[in-house]
C-alpha cells in the first residue's frame, strides 16, 4: 500500500512538467495567417505531428512553412474518401492552402488550423468533423 501512494505522488509531481510541455505559449492565437503552396509532407508523430508547405515568392524563390497540428488521434478520426490512406490524403505535390495562428517570433510556421487541399478536402485537427471515418490502422505513422 506504501509502494502505491509513493507511486501517486510520484505522477503528481511529474504533471506539471507534461502540462508545461505542451504550451501553446509560442504561438499567437489573435491572428491567422493563410498561405497556398504545394503541399511538402506531413511528419504524423506524437505528441505533435507538423505538416510542411512550399510556398513559392514573387521573386521565384520558394519558402517552407511548418505548422504543428496535433497528434496522430488528430488524424485517426479524418474523414477520407473510400479507400484513401492516410499516406495518400497527404501526398506531397498537392495544392494546398493552408491556415495557422503564426509563431510569435515571425518565423514561417505555427499553429495549424485548417489545411484545404485543391480537391476540396479539409483538415482541420483541432475539429474532426461529426461522425468521422478512416480509423486508426496503424497507417498513421506513415510519412
Amino acid at each position: 500500500m506504501k509502494r502505491l501512494w509513493v507511486l501517486v505522488g510520484g505522477l503528481f509531481l511529474v504533471q506539471g512538467d507534461a502540462l508545461a510541455h505542451h504550451s501553446f505559449a509560442m504561438f499567437d492565437a489573435s491572428k491567422s495567417v493563410t498561405i497556398e503552396g504545394t503541399f511538402r509532407k506531413a511528419e504524423l508523430m506524437n505528441p505533435h505531428s507538423w505538416y510542411w508547405v512550399d510556398v513559392l515568392n514573387a521573386d521565384g524563390s520558394s519558402d517552407t512553412w511548418g505548422a504543428e497540428g496535433g497528434g496522430p488521434s488528430a488524424v485517426a478520426s479524418l474523414s477520407r474518401p473510400e479507400g484513401m490512406t492516410i499516406k495518400e490524403y497527404f501526398a506531397p505535390g498537392q495544392k494546398v492552402t493552408m491556415t495557422l495562428h503564426p509563431l510569435k517570433d515571425g518565423r514561417k510556421g505555427g499553429q495549424l488550423v485548417r489545411l484545404e487541399f485543391a480537391d476540396g478536402r479539409v483538415f482541420e485537427p483541432g475539429n474532426p468533423p461529426p461522425g468521422a471515418t478512416g480509423g486508426a490502422s496503424g497507417e498513421g505513422a506513415q510519412q
